[in-house]
């Protein structure tokens, strides 16, 4: 076995340097390292909750995570399994916050029906319930010893408990709003409230005397931490920003800034060099503590993320949204992908510029964006739209970017400055546009169950190709311009002639929506994809099937061919994008989203897949031999090799192909 698996690496390596996509992932050597490398930088979700899912908590071992929900429950989850193993029900109210005894033996939660309990981690039964807070209980923290609880309330006070008794001990006062975040100092003789007055303040544990104020946020104050060592605080405010303290003067150390929305919270990687923070810009982010800058961006909730947090060894973090998931992901193994975030809504369309610096894309947010390929910078942001973007495509001289939208236009603009330049109108939504191999017309794709043709120059209506019974998806163009090819809603594709607007032919077989239609690059095929979960070929001449993609398990959003013609990529809501060699071979099923994948495409020289998703992301994946061993390389480099999500895969195969890596 393993001297099978050397064999393999040598031969891995040298197809790095100088063989074929095709030959290599056919002759089944990349096909652990591409499964390993795409489940790694997969978020995995924890789903159930009917609501918000407000915090998280892994156990000392990681291997479960706790959260709380606004659906009036907590629930205990196996972390590797995503398996809900137990639920704990009770409250009157939603679940604001979760916390882990020092012990690991009981679960403490706090909730807007003013009341905060104790519960039995193995059972689920409550041990003691904490009343006597009169609003909504935002928080709650053990102290180190285990000994004690404190409580936060939008009642204005914090409120130190016995833990066993539940007897109030300490009740602090002071701050004139609600008080959103309390916690212990790891030596448990202070504590540190985080409030909507936009003050942190501290706190003597024992005799509640106030020792410091801490001021500076321009808004609300939703979290407060403290550092391993006791001498810094961390803050997350409604400013959009987190700050760095000095516990002990109160002065204010750095700020982390680039959220563009409330921050939630904020905490310490367990090894203190980074900061973790969670926003309702849909955001999860990883700073340097020391300079601030930030390192790394994550998304994945279809909502804002609430709450973000490390397992105790620092390899995963999980995070919570108003979505009702929390979602765990290794630490920055989403650096192994270029990932393309900013948008504020699902991304339905991506498509590189025909040099493959840049990218378009397109939201339902009603703006698309204009990206750095490499870096994944966002250079331009284009606004106009009233309602969802739905296609952005650059001419084939780069200048321009045509786009679509729910609002019954397509729009044209400059590429480099973001002007509007010119309006295209339908009667229903454009949901498709592209333009012809010279850039000389523009066509659309309508729910009016139309295509269209314009001039792009003036913008004139050249002519309307009619006869679909449903509304038309997809539109495109073949490479002489002579034909276009339209995908509906009525289960047809139709190839039409751009001179006479007749149609040549119907292209049938699908059994439910034609989401896409593309000719090949030379002409002769043409490639669709559906709702019937499956992507088919057929001959642009007779209009005949050729041949059909299975294996996708949900719709098929769209079908491309890269620029030879000798593959084909297709994205699902299956949230895979899969690549297929022109014959109907499967060679890689690529992850990553935690939603419906609307679009893939590939770069002009082929050596990349771009995929845009429902969960706001754009994904740049490899597709070359050398690109998919980079990636996989930087992915499993996060990989927990004991256990975790990779134990199907033998952990000498996984020891082995890392040791492959360059160091």
């Amino acid at each position: 076995m393993v001297q099978r698996l050397v064999t393999n690496m040598t031969a891995m390596q040298s197809e790095r340097n100088q063989g074929s996509l095709v030959a290599g992932i056919q002759a089944g050597k990349w096909s652990s390292l591409l499964r390993v490398a795409y489940q790694v930088i997969a978020a995995r979700p924890l789903k159930g909750h009917k609501d918000g899912v407000t915090s998280a908590v892994f156990t000392q071992d990681g291997l479960q995570i706790i959260t709380a929900s606004a659906d009036y429950t907590a629930r205990i989850w196996n972390s590797q399994t995503s398996a809900e193993l137990l639920r704990l029900t009770g409250h009157a109210g939603g679940v604001n916050s979760v916390a882990l005894s020092p012990s690991g033996a009981q679960i403490a939660t706090a909730s807007a029906d003013y009341t905060g309990r104790v519960w039995d981690r193995k059972t689920g039964q409550v041990l003691t319930s904490l009343k006597g807070h009169t609003a909504s209980v935002n928080s709650i923290a053990f102290s180190p010893d285990g000994k004690s609880l404190v409580t936060a309330s939008a009642d204005v006070t914090a409120r130190v408990w016995d833990a066993q008794t539940g007897r109030v001990v300490l009740t602090l006062r002071g701050h004139s709003s609600g008080i959103n975040s309390a916690a212990f100092s790891p030596d448990g003789r202070k504590v540190a409230t985080a409030s909507d007055d936009r003050t942190v303040r501290l706190y003597d544990a024992r005799s509640g005397r106030l020792i410091l104020t801490l001021n500076g946020h321009g808004a609300a104050v939703n979290s407060v931490v403290f550092s391993a060592d006791g001498k810094h605080l961390l803050t997350a405010s409604a400013d959009q920003t987190a700050w760095l303290w000095d516990a002990a003067t109160g002065r204010e150390q750095l700020t982390f800034k680039g959220h563009t929305a409330w921050v939630y919270s904020a905490t310490f990687s367990p090894d203190g060099t980074h900061v973790l923070t969670a926003s309702e810009d849909g955001t999860a982010r990883i700073w340097d503590r020391m300079t601030g800058r930030e390192l790394h961006s994550m998304t994945g909730h279809a909502a804002g993320i609430l709450y973000a947090t490390y397992s105790p060894d620092g390899r995963q973090l999980v995070t919570t949204g108003l979505d009702g998931t929390a979602r765990i992901r290794y630490v920055q193994s989403g650096s192994a992908l270029t990932t393309l975030a900013g948008h504020e809504n699902a991304v339905f369309s991506a498509a590189f510029s025909p040099d493959g610096n840049r990218v378009a894309t397109a939201s339902l947010d009603e703006t698309a964006r204009v990206w750095d390929a490499r870096s994944g910078r966002q250079l331009l942001k284009l606004t106009g739209h009233t309602a969802g973007v739905l296609t952005a495509v650059f001419s084939p001289s780069s200048q321009q970017i045509l786009t679509t939208s729910d609002d019954r236009s397509a729009r044209l603009w400059d590429s480099h400055t973001g002007a509007e330049i010119r309006i295209f109108l339908h009667d229903n939504w454009v949901s498709s546009a592209n333009f012809s191999p010279d850039g000389g017309r523009i066509a659309t794709a309508s729910g009016d169950n139309t295509a269209r043709i314009f001039d792009t120059q003036t913008g004139q209506l050249i002519r309307q190709l009619r006869g679909h019974t449903g509304g038309v998806r997809d539109v495109g163009f073949s490479p002489d311009g002579e034909r276009v090819v339209t995908a509906s809603e009525d289960g047809t594709a139709r190839i039409f002639n751009t001179r006479t607007g007749a149609v040549d032919k119907v292209l049938s077989g699908h059994t439910d929506r034609v989401r896409s239609a593309a000719f090949s690059p030379d002409g002769k095929r043409v490639l669709t994809a559906s709702d019937d979960h499956t992507a088919r070929l057929f001959d642009a001449q007779t209009g005949a099937a050729v041949l059909t993609l299975r294996g996708h398990t949900d719709r098929v959003r769209s079908a491309a061919f890269s620029p030879d013609g000798t593959l084909i990529i297709t994205a699902s809501a299956d949230q895979t994008a899969r690549l297929w060699t022109h014959s109907g071979q499967q060679l890689v099923v690529m992850r990553g989203h935690s939603d419906d994948i609307r679009h893939a495409a590939f770069s002009p020289d082929s050596k990349k897949i771009i995929t845009a998703s429902e969960d706001y992301l754009v994904l740049i994946h490899p597709a070359t031999i050398a690109g998919f061993y980079d990636f996989a390389c930087r992915a499993l480099r996060n990989l927990e090799l004991q256990s975790g999500p990779a134990a199907e895969v033998p952990t000498a195969e996984v020891l082995l192909l890392l040791n492959s890596c360059p160091k």
